[in-house]
């Protein structure tokens, strides 16, 4: 008996007071240790190293015998624990895990959390995934922590920002994290890319493997996690039905009514040991892009909160886009993220790079400038180490020119394909979205038209007042939305303030404050384009 995933078709591409209050997860659910158990032999698909990367995402199989399977499970938490411990990111007390606050970035070389193919951003380098510890980490944490500790009557959590902040890998530390807590199962889908092309030629297999990985060390009586994979797989075999007569009714169905009564039968198990199951979902986009999500298993993600309610919580995690916001997810709390690296990651990032900063003052005006046309996007920095890695030998400043204006050009090829196939009143709406930008203005009523890939939704206080205005993803963005107008760039937004003056309606208090407004993103406006890079 073995399970196994797909091989991906897709090529690689390269685009995220001490901590006391956790340990309220053990100590308000009461949940009991979990007993370690040995099952059979179970085949995962293993990667190998590619050249470029050193990562391990090409595939080949591996059968892991009974013991190995589950004391590679215990040595990786083991691992982790220490791990952390030695980082000083966490402490035990009377067998407590105790989270400790943020106090600075660090580079950890985490372990595997899955033997399923990873997402492609994700290189795996000797069995280690190289991580970037930030200040998120510990928001993401202590917002999950809040909707464990029963704060979050919807049971789900929709986590989102633009592409390339490490969100997934925010996310991947934060799974680590809860694997540590013996009242805690997590499931954990790294790619729901990866999963959904597994489950066009394997089905089920991909979430099997992930099972096995929540569940390998427990005692589930009188069908371990293998036997329940067995009876998925091939229905009740004579060896299991020795073990489980009652399955017999069951067996006569497919694997989908085959692996919903696994989930049915684990749901139980948590509940009678009072434990919290965990469901984490990445890179959610590709359901949305396949049509995935009414078809079963994928519609997991809309019913488990139902089907587990308060035994479980669900963590769906998407990249900013601008497709239709689902319905499901309207009642579930939110969790936004928009914010590149800190000064202090950002050095992390360059001792990962191996960049020494302190001793090129060249080196160090060019990646200031990166950071300061992207606001330190984690992709953008990666890709322009992409970029200097693949370099024909032209000169530093040069090579960064080159990226910008690569970047600049993709961003707003992308926009002015996206205003293409606006109607009418959304491309009304997105002028009124652009001009909010610009001059930091509230942001219009209907912001259905605003492009969410490069644009969002900001609060701003001032003088004690707080209101919401539009604002880029970062400045190269701004620009490229600015220079991709047909038209001179600031003619549509000279035209709207106009309006402003023509109507009686507005106060001369308002229309001063556009006017000062306009003449403030003049001047700045004239002073990007004398600093821009060109």
């Amino acid at each position: 008996m073995a399970t196994k995933t797909k091989k991906s078709k897709k090529p690689e591409t390269l685009l995220d007071n001490e901590g006391s209050s956790s340990a309220m997860i053990e100590k308000n659910l009461k949940r009991a240790l979990p007993t370690d158990i040995a099952f059979k032999g179970i085949k995962v698909k293993k990667t190998k190293k590619t050249q470029s990367e050193q990562s391990e995402q090409s595939e080949q199989f591996i059968v892991y015998p009974v013991d190995d399977m589950i004391q590679k499970t215990n040595n990786d938490n083991d691992e982790l624990k220490k791990l952390l411990i030695s980082k000083e990111l966490i402490d035990v007390r009377e067998e407590q895990i105790i989270f400790k606050k943020y106090k600075n970035s660090e580079i950890i070389n985490l372990p595997r959390l899955s033997e399923n193919k990873l997402q492609n951003r994700m290189h795996i380098r000797k069995g280690k995934l190289p991580f970037i510890y930030r200040r998120n980490c510990n928001e993401i944490f202590c917002k999950v922590l809040g909707s464990i500790e029963e704060q979050n009557a919807s049971r789900g959590l929709y986590i989102f920002g633009p592409s390339g902040l490490g969100k997934s890998y925010s996310i991947y530390y934060l799974v680590a994290q809860f694997r540590l807590y013996n009242n805690l199962r997590v499931t954990y889908i790294n790619s729901c890319e990866e999963w959904w092309r597994s489950h066009e030629d394997e089905p089920y297999e991909f979430l099997l493997n992930e099972l096995i990985c929540t569940f390998s060390n427990d005692e589930l009586s009188p069908l371990n996690v293998a036997d329940w994979i067995e009876f998925v797989n091939d229905g009740l075999t004579k060896r299991l039905s020795n073990k489980f007569d009652e399955l017999k009714e069951n067996s006569k169905y497919s694997n989908e009514e085959r692996f919903k009564t696994f989930i049915t039968g684990l749901r139980k198990y948590v509940r009678e040991k009072e434990y919290l199951w965990v469901w984490v979902f990445d890179q959610h986009n590709a359901l949305h892009k396949y049509n995935a999500l009414a078809k079963y298993p994928f519609s997991l993600v809309k019913t488990l909160p139902t089907r587990l309610d308060e035994i479980g919580l669900i963590i769906v995690s998407v990249s900013a886009n601008n497709e239709v916001y689902p319905k499901e997810f309207e009642s579930w709390e939110k969790f936004s993220m928009y914010s590149g690296y800190t000064d202090d990651e950002f050095l992390e990032w360059c001792k990962m790079r191996n960049y020494e900063i302190d001793r090129d003052p060249q080196l160090k005006s060019q990646l200031d400038s990166i950071r300061f046309w992207t606001n330190s996007y984690p992709l953008e920095l990666d890709l322009w180490h992409w970029h200097m890695t693949n370099a024909d030998g032209s000169s530093l400043v040069e090579e960064t020119s080159k990226y910008l204006r690569m970047r600049g050009t993709q961003i707003k090829s992308n926009y002015q394909t996206f205003r293409k196939s606006l109607d009418h009143n959304e491309l009304i709406s997105l002028n009124s979205c652009v001009v909010s930008m610009i001059l930091g203005s509230t942001s219009p009523g209907a912001i259905y038209g605003m492009n969410r890939q490069f644009m969002y939704e900001k609060s701003v206080s001032e003088g004690g007042d707080s209101r919401e205005t539009i604002v880029a993803i970062h400045p190269l963005a701004q620009q490229a939305i600015i220079d991709s107008h047909s038209e001179h760039p600031l003619k549509e937004l000279r035209d709207m303030v106009s309006a402003v003056f023509n109507k009686d309606e507005y106060s001369n208090d308002t229309k001063g404050r556009f006017a000062e407004l306009y003449i403030k993103m003049l001047l700045e406006y004239t002073k990007t384009l004398e600093c821009k890079i060109t």
